[in-house]
């Protein structure tokens, strides 16, 4: 049960994450966005990694850089279909990530029992759907630039949350240093991206407190989700962990006061029921 309360926490922390930087990003572009909340994220990572001590081993280590990798790429990838397509359909496309680690999972003989298989379908069918922001007028179009691009991204954040998840299971037990180690490798790859476009974009004085959140947020969710996945079932720790646009469009409405979708309220319910099932079965 402590597992499916950390997969809970890191999609939490996911969602306030992609909250503050999705604020943040109406004042500097998203890829600078990104590429200085992951420094100020990794630098704090890395000073509680000292502290404790947290060295990963060898097999943690090659896992973890995977999850950089994949979690850069699929990024990247993200930003790139949101500047070519609509985000009511990006949006959900890119939300489906999490069926690669429980296809993964799944795959490797991890197989739920009945009530927490439906609430698994339940809850990430509610994430998906809350996702999906209220429909513009007009219908919306997507090229297929922007849904080949949605895919790969989807398949990278999913690839590295898999990734994530093995490391977590490896031998060892340096959750904070796998998580530093993921956080170099995905920084180092925003970082040399930027750089080709002309180089690091400084947030304004007035945004740097929701860009140092939204790093901070970040890697502190990738500790708990790897936390979860090393206690818990892999299945359901990559559900519960892809929630993480309830969080986000709940903090929209608690603190901007923005209102949400019929369809986004259904959403949000069956996401809640869902949840509901998986701590039940479990």
């Amino acid at each position: 049960m402590l597992s499916l309360g950390l997969a809970l926490a890191a999609s939490a922390a996911w969602g306030g994450a992609d909250f503050l930087g999705g604020r943040a990003s109406r004042g500097m572009p998203a890829l600078g966005v990104a590429t200085v909340s992951k420094m100020f994220g990794t630098a704090g990572l890395a000073l509680v990694c000292i502290v404790a001590g947290d060295l990963p081993s060898r097999e943690e280590a090659g896992w973890a850089i995977g999850t950089g990798v994949f979690g850069g790429i699929g990024l990247v990838a993200l930003y790139r279909a949101l500047a070519l397509g609509p985000m009511s359909l990006v949006a959900p496309l890119t939300a489906c990530s999490g069926v690669v680690p429980v296809v993964v999972a799944l795959a490797s003989g991890d197989v739920p029992g009945p009530l927490t298989s439906t609430g698994l379908i339940v809850a990430f069918a509610g994430a998906v759907i809350v996702s999906r922001p209220p429909a513009s007028e007009g219908p919306a179009g997507m090229s297929r630039a922007a849904l080949v691009t949605s895919l790969v991204a989807a398949a990278g954040i999913g690839l590295g949350l898999t990734f994530l998840q093995r490391a977590a299971q490896a031998p060892g037990d340096a959750t904070i240093g796998l998580a530093l180690v993921a956080a170099l490798v995905t920084m180092t790859l925003l970082v040399a991206i930027s750089a080709s476009r002309g180089g690091l974009a400084r947030p304004p004085r007035a945004l740097l407190p929701a860009v140092v959140g939204c790093g901070l947020l970040d890697v502190t969710a990738n500790v708990l989700f790897a936390q979860a996945s090393a206690d818990g079932d892999a299945a359901a720790v990559a559900v519960l962990g892809s929630l993480y646009p309830l969080a986000t469009v709940l903090m929209a409405r608690v603190w901007l006061g923005e209102r949400m979708s019929a369809t986004q309220g259904a959403g949000v319910v069956a996401a809640m029921a869902g949840v509901a099932a998986i701590a039940a079965g479990a």
